[in-house]
This record gives C-alpha cells, sequence and structure tokens, in this order.
C-alpha cells in the first residue's frame, strides 16, 4: 500500500475506535439485538444515526477526503432508505399511534402542515 493509504487506513481505525459515528452505530445494533424493535423505535434510531453522520461529515479537518467522502456516501444511502418511509403507511401508522409521540414528532422533525394533516 501506498502512504496515503495506510494514512486512510489510519483515520479509519482511528474513526472506529473513538468517533462518535462508529459508537453509535454499534449502539443501535446491540440495542435491536436486545430488545423487539417497533416501527417507532426504528424511525427514532434512523434520525439518531442521520445526525451523527451528518454532524461527523461536516468535520472535514478531522478525517482524509477518502473518509469524508465516504461519510457523505453513507449519509446519502441512509437518506435513501429513509425517504421509503415518507411512501409508507405504516410508518405514519406507527408514529400517530405511538403513545409518546403522536403528532408531535412530526412538528418536531418539521414536517409540513400538508404533510402532516396527510399522515
Amino acid at each position: 500500500l501506498s502512504r496515503s493509504e495506510w494514512q486512510i487506513l489510519k483515520d479509519l481505525r482511528d474513526i472506529l475506535k473513538t468517533c462518535a459515528l462508529s459508537l453509535v452505530l454499534k449502539d443501535v445494533m446491540l440495542y435491536f439485538s436486545h430488545s423487539t424493535p417497533n416501527l417507532a423505535m426504528v424511525i427514532l434510531a434512523m434520525d439518531h444515526i442521520d445526525n451523527v453522520f451528518a454532524t461527523a461529515s461536516l468535520t472535514k479537518e478531522t478525517f482524509s477526503l477518502a473518509i469524508h467522502a465516504s461519510l457523505l456516501i453513507a449519509k446519502q444511502m441512509l437518506n435513501w432508505y429513509y425517504s421509503m418511509t415518507d411512501a409508507s403507511d405504516l410508518y405514519h401508522i406507527a408514529m400517530v399511534l405511538h403513545p409518546q409521540y403522536k403528532l408531535d414528532y412530526f412538528s418536531n422533525t418539521q414536517w409540513q402542515p400538508s404533510w402532516i394533516d396527510d399522515a
């Protein structure tokens, strides 16, 4: 491997050891492997992962360009899967019927009023 490739591997190792990104992915995996998730829990976990990805992808000075680009691609992929929930009636029903969230979830995530009415 070239020096730059070794540096990318070192950056990746450091991210996987210490970065909030890898810790949140591990925490979510462990949480769902030890409990019975429902759809509302999955959506909230996706929201949390999205926030961590957004923060990590903005810190350009900490990561190499290759790592930064990988974070952006991972966030785009997460957003693609998340956008599929918008077309799911089950997603809307699960959030509206959840005793804690109801319609507040949609307001808190800055949905447009017409979208909330549709939900």
